[in-house]
C-alpha cells in the first residue's frame, strides 16, 4: 500500500470515528451572505475536486462538510448532497457518452437500482431523521474502510493466491 493510500485509510477511519463520538448542536448557526457563499462554494469545489480524482464516499463527504461547515442538519445536508452529487453524475455520464465508454446493458439497470434505493432511503431518512442518517453515514463509511483496506493490503495477496 502506497503513502497516499495509507494515509486516506486512516484519514477515513478517523473521521469516521469522529462523526460516532461527535453531537452536532442544532443551534449552530451558517453566516449569511458573501461569507456563506464562499463557505458554500468552497465545500462544493472539495466536494468535486474529491469526486473527480477519488470517486467513492463523495456524497458521505459532501453530507459531512454540509452538516459541519454550512451548519445544516444531517436530513438537509442528505438533501442537498443528493443535488450536488446528481449534478456531477450527469457530467460524468455526459463525458463518458462523449468519449463512447458508455455500457448501456449495465448502466440501465445501475440507474433504475439507484432510483429505487433512493427513493426508498430518502422516505426512511425523512420518517426516521437525522439519528437514522448518521446511523446510515457511519456504516457506509466503514464499509468503503473496509474496502479500502482489502483493496491495497491484501488484494494482490489474494490474486497471487488463485495463481
Amino acid at each position: 500500500m502506497g503513502g497516499t493510500e495509507l494515509r486516506i485509510s486512516k484519514k477515513l477511519k478517523s473521521k469516521t470515528s469522529y462523526i460516532l463520538k461527535k453531537q452536532h448542536t442544532s443551534g449552530a448557526s451558517m453566516p449569511s451572505g458573501k461569507l456563506a457563499l464562499f463557505i458554500v462554494l468552497l465545500v462544493c469545489f472539495t466536494a468535486g475536486f474529491y469526486d473527480e480524482f477519488f470517486g467513492p464516499g463523495t456524497g458521505s463527504l459532501m453530507i459531512i462538510l454540509f452538516h459541519y461547515i454550512v451548519k445544516f442538519t444531517l436530513l438537509e445536508a442528505s438533501a442537498t448532497s443528493k443535488i450536488f452529487n446528481f449534478a456531477s453524475n450527469i457530467g460524468a455520464l455526459i463525458a463518458f457518452i462523449i468519449g463512447g465508454h458508455v455500457l448501456l446493458l449495465k448502466g440501465i439497470p445501475m440507474i433504475l437500482g439507484n432510483i429505487l434505493r433512493n427513493y426508498i432511503g430518502s422516505n426512511m431518512a425523512i420518517k426516521q431523521g437525522d439519528t437514522f442518517i448518521k446511523k446510515t453515514l457511519v456504516t457506509s463509511l466503514s464499509i468503503l474502510f473496509i474496502s479500502l483496506i482489502y483493496k491495497y493490503f491484501f488484494h494482490d495477496l489474494a490474486l497471487s493466491l488463485f495463481k
